[in-house]
């Protein structure tokens, strides 16, 4: 395939794909095993960067298979211990981790974030509510758009972390939009909101999300600290420019919260079970 394949953003589509699948049957029968077989090989290799996926239904883990590679140098393959970075798919723990905060009431979804984060915006006499940045109507631009006017390369700015974006967020006058009017996506909603959750807890970030993931059991998911860190059984991500030969695909930046979460296939699962049986124990109080 001539498109960029990456081992992270690949596990994370195949797994929000699968755990979607609705059907009242508890088990996926054997062509439906079959066919979601033929789905990966078709695409992939088993010596090329590999993928994790499962099916879970009505709160039931009923699919969880490996196949080919979290490591191309040392064709170490993909397993039950691999740790695949899930990109922006982050942005729901994130987003869960401030909606858990707004259920005990330290944070109020329609406040102004400057309540939170004081001098951003002054400019700005509109509201910029919570609730804006996780739904990415604040009209806030993204910073990776606003680096690369700078041109300047995000994934090149060796160390570039949450505090340099938050920063370089300051130093903006204006909004690309009035809050709430358009939705855009922007990255540096959920950047914000890191350090809202950092204000408001009055604890570290990275501490305070652990504490988080391993209320819910995922005792393998946990935000990117220092991009030199060794990552245990980390998947690592490649790609292909073109008809280039597979090229492992770098990351020098110490960013979190609007991606960058480390995470197995298990612990993804696990979450998706809890999230369904949390779904069905509404509705049998409906």
């Amino acid at each position: 395939m001539n498109f960029m394949k990456s081992t992270g953003l690949f596990i994370t589509l195949l797994i929000i794909l699968l755990t979607s699948i609705s059907a009242i049957a508890q088990q996926l029968t054997d062509q439906q095993k079959k066919d979601i077989r033929s789905y990966i090989t078709d695409r992939v290799s088993s010596d090329d960067p590999g993928v994790a996926y499962g099916v879970v239904r009505n709160g039931k883990i009923v699919l969880e298979e490996y196949y080919g590679l979290a490591n191309l140098q040392y064709s170490v393959p993909i397993s039950e211990k691999s740790r695949f970075n899930i990109a922006s798919v982050a942005k729901e723990f994130t987003a869960l981790i401030v909606l858990d905060l707004v259920l005990q009431g330290d944070i109020d979804l329609n406040e102004d974030i400057r309540t939170y984060l004081p001098g951003f915006y002054p400019g700005v006499e509109s509201p910029i509510q919570i609730r804006h940045l996780l739904n990415h109507t604040s009209g806030i631009r993204d910073f990776y758009a606003l680096m690369s006017l700078q041109d300047k390369v995000w994934w090149k700015s060796v160390g570039l972390d949450n505090d340099d974006v938050v920063e370089f967020l300051k130093n903006q006058q204006d909004l690309n939009f009035a809050p709430g009017r358009y939705r855009s996506y922007s990255n540096s909603n959920y950047t914000l909101l890191t350090k809202i959750v950092e204000n408001v807890t009055d604890q570290d970030f990275h501490d305070y999300s652990k504490k988080f993931f391993e209320d819910f059991g995922l005792a393998n998911t946990s935000f990117n600290k220092n991009y030199m860190a060794v990552v245990p059984n980390q998947a690592m991500p490649f790609a292909k420019w073109g008809n280039r030969p597979w090229q492992q695909y770098p990351h020098m930046t110490n960013l979190f919260g609007d991606g960058f979460l480390y995470t197995t296939l298990e612990d993804q699962l696990l979450f998706e079970k809890q999230v369904q049986e949390a779904i069905e124990e509404e509705n049998q109080l409906l």
